[in-house]
């Protein structure tokens, strides 16, 4: 462990209050990376800090048996993965930090080249069974060169020099290649064997005194050293950086090309300018519009795609393109399965993939044809991951590698934020469900509607605005018909189609049951009227299992604030407005108008059951045609025919009045019927009295009225009044 680490834990595990352990864990987090705080009591680690790599990866929290191990198979090279797996088993880590409070290990990442992990134990039991560890990682200096194989591709050029002194062994004369990476041997056109055992005089015929000038500072001096150089032997400027190593009068160098220095400083401008622009808009669709706008100019791209996973469906979501006024031609929509061949193909789901179009012909020959019909040449992919679960591509199609900027890198790094904001909409628009949506019919509910209306009237204070308030006329009817399933269906049918007639930004909601509200925006009643018009003749015919049911609504409307004062005004006199149609009729439409609340609604109060149980005589309902079915008998034709319920009833009389009219009286008084319905004659009365038979078998007198009229639901039908001949003569 090196010494900062050292001091980091000692104070960490001596300190006791939360400022002080605050502290620590800052100057933890000036060293490492990633942060993990493992609780091995509950199996459980949680995020601290992570890099967007680890992080997209990783997630913020997880099991330590069951992620640990799959991370470091992601993070580790083929090299050193199977050593790295096995020491991170959750059994392993328990194992070896019995005796011990912290442990390292370094290993080869295919991230970040050389990495090394810490384990920090915090907290024990009484027995010495772990509680809480820290897991922490970092990229590890280069001044630790000695402790590693450089043998593969290091991200920076890297030499340890041997200083070959004077005889007074106070100046340094010359330096002796000990050590070569790959990437100096790349910059200088020189194989390891060409360098190692040479010194610098001696190999390069133009070289730069300044790597004397450090070597001397290092050596003698005890002092790191860097700046920024030409170096002829490398052709370019650098920036390097030297620093002593453990092996006897050497020293590291590492350099870096200014200009990849550059393009790295480009990048990074670039990615914080794109993120800059995500986060400043609230609105999430202006957010992203202006983020992919940005992004577009920065990779000088003709096109950027935004594809979201919607119910197992790819569909853009986002779309730009930098040729002004051009109609763009999103791709289409696909499968989940092709994202996640997709991911397969591109063989790591951190990484950005570039790609030129003929290389899809392997991958998918349908989206391969997409392409070049589109004008595809080239393109950079992006999976976007959220816990590990993939929510999207972002596709840069046809952008212009410059070398200014890494859109490797842009892409990567945007994409954390893009995921983060993504996932954080969904998490918005689930809430705004639940919270003001109705679960049937995916429209507003009444919390929903007061909401975002009384936010418009708030901020459109004079603008003129219209209130509907609609309901479906004689909904009991369907439910208790037909069911309340098919209730539901009329509900969403009425839903869908309010959508249709109404304009995109009105606002539509159900108020509950069987009634709705439409709030129009910058629009007055007489504007509104035309859509209203639709809405009373809009055609909602349902063929149901149990039969046919044609569907009409009511409504009343009113406008601001040329009627109404406010949110709750407008609810008020829409209502009245509403009520105002039922009186007259229903099936209709019917602005608010003053005096309305002075109607009597009273009449309103009274219910069909309520009053058909009270008639002072019986009533039956009954199709009109010989044998026709009875429909309906009220509590006083029960009585009269000593039935309990109307099953009864209708078990007692076969379903027809033959049941009940004495049999010497049913050829005549069916063929009296007959020719009255073949007169057109409105109201029907029996030109004599007849006799019914009870289900007791007892023989009563009767007479009655009758009124055939036309249903919308049943077609021609009779509504007979009965009365007992005795009971009318005692009466007269």
């Amino acid at each position: 462990m090196d010494k900062r680490a050292k001091q980091i834990y000692k104070g960490l595990i001596r300190q006791k209050d939360m400022l002080s352990e605050r502290s620590m864990l800052d100057a933890i987090t000036s060293i490492y990376n990633s942060i993990h705080l493992l609780d091995f009591e509950k199996d459980v680690y949680n995020e601290i800090q992570a890099t967007p790599e680890i992080h997209d990866y990783v997630g913020s929290t997880g099991k330590i048996s069951e992620c640990f191990p799959a991370v470091m198979k992601e993070m580790t090279t083929p090299e050193s993965r199977e050593s790295m797996v096995s020491f991170v088993e959750f059994e392993t880590i328990t194992e070896k930090l019995r005796e011990c409070d912290n442990l390292e290990v370094d290993f080869r990442g295919v991230i970040h080249g050389w990495i090394r992990a810490s384990f920090f134990v915090i907290s024990r039991t009484l027995t010495g069974k772990l509680r809480k560890v820290l897991f922490t990682t970092r990229v590890v200096d280069v001044g630790m060169s000695s402790q590693m194989d450089f043998e593969k591709d290091m991200p920076v050029a890297y030499v340890v020099l041997r200083a070959i002194y004077d005889e007074s062994h106070t100046q340094v004369r010359d330096m002796e290649f000990v050590f070569v990476n790959q990437k100096y041997c790349e910059w200088t056109g020189k194989a390891p064997e060409e360098l190692i055992g040479q010194t610098i005089y001696g190999t390069f015929e133009r070289t730069n005194d300044d790597w004397l000038k450090n070597c001397q500072e290092v050596m003698i001096e005890g002092k790191s050293s860097y700046g920024r150089v030409f170096a002829p032997e490398m052709g370019a400027w650098v920036s390097f950086n030297c620093a002593p190593v453990s092996k006897k009068d050497c020293c590291a160098f590492a350099f870096i090309n200014s200009d990849e220095e550059q393009k790295q400083f480009e990048t990074n401008e670039a990615v914080i300018y794109c993120t800059t622009v995500l986060n400043s808009e609230r609105d999430y669709k202006t957010a992203m519009n202006k983020m992919f706008h940005t992004l577009g100019y920065t990779l000088h791209a003709d096109y950027i795609f935004l594809m979201e996973v919607n119910n197992n469906m790819l569909e853009t979501t986002f779309k730009w393109t930098c040729r002004s006024g051009e109609d763009l031609e999103c791709p289409p929509k696909y499968p989940m399965h092709v994202l996640l061949r997709m991911r397969e193909f591109m063989n790591t789901h951190r990484s950005v993939s570039l790609y030129e179009v003929d290389d899809f012909k392997q991958f998918d020959n349908s989206v391969y044809e997409n392409m070049k019909a589109r004008g595809v040449k080239n393109l950079a992919i992006k999976i976007l991951y959220s816990n590990r679960r993939p929510i999207g591509i972002i596709c840069v199609e046809n952008y212009e590698d410059d070398h200014v900027l890494d859109i490797q890198q842009v892409l990567n790094k945007i994409s954390y934020y893009v995921s983060f904001r993504i996932t954080n909409h969904d998490l918005v628009d689930e809430l705004d469900t639940v919270g003001n949506r109705d679960a049937l019919t995916g429209l507003l509910n009444r919390h929903g509607i007061d909401r975002y209306t009384d936010q418009y009237i708030y901020a459109h204070e004079m603008m003129p605005c219209t209130l509907i308030m609609l309901d479906i006329d004689n909904f009991k009817y369907v439910n208790d018909m037909f069911g309340h399933l098919a209730g539901d269906e009329v509900l969403c049918t009425l839903a869908n189609n309010l959508k249709k007639i109404f304009p995109e930004e009105a606002l539509i909601a159900r108020n509950g049951g069987d009634e709705f509200l439409v709030f129009m925006k910058n629009t007055t009643a007489q504007q509104a009227e035309p859509y209203i018009d639709r809405l009373v003749h809009m055609d909602m015919e349902f063929q149901f299992e149990e039969g046919h049911c044609m569907v009409t609504v009511s409504a009343g409307y009113v406008e601001y604030p040329k009627q109404a004062n406010g949110l709750q005004d407008l609810f008020k006199k829409a209502d009245i407005a509403l009520y105002a149609v039922k009186l007259n009729g229903k099936n209709g439409a019917h602005i608010y108008e003053e005096g309305m609340e002075k109607e009597d609604r009273k009449q309103l109060g009274f219910n069909m059951k309520d009053i058909v149980e009270n008639i002072p005589c019986a009533l039956i309902v009954h199709e009109a045609k010989v044998g026709g079915h009875i429909l309906f008998a009220n509590n006083q034709a029960l009585d009269m025919f000593d039935c309990t319920d109307l099953n009864e009833f209708l078990q007692f009389a076969g379903l027809n009045c033959r049941g009940f009219i004495h049999e010497e009286d049913y050829d005549w008084l069916m063929e009296d019927l007959s020719l009255q319905n073949a007169a057109g004659l409105p109201i029907l009365r029996s030109k004599r009295d007849y006799r019914v038979v009870t289900r007791k078998g007892t023989v009563k007198r009767v007479f009655d009225m009758q009124r055939l009229v036309e249903s919308k639901y049943h077609g021609s039908i009779v509504y007979v009044l009965i009365f007992m001949k005795e009971s009318c003569e005692e009466l007269s």
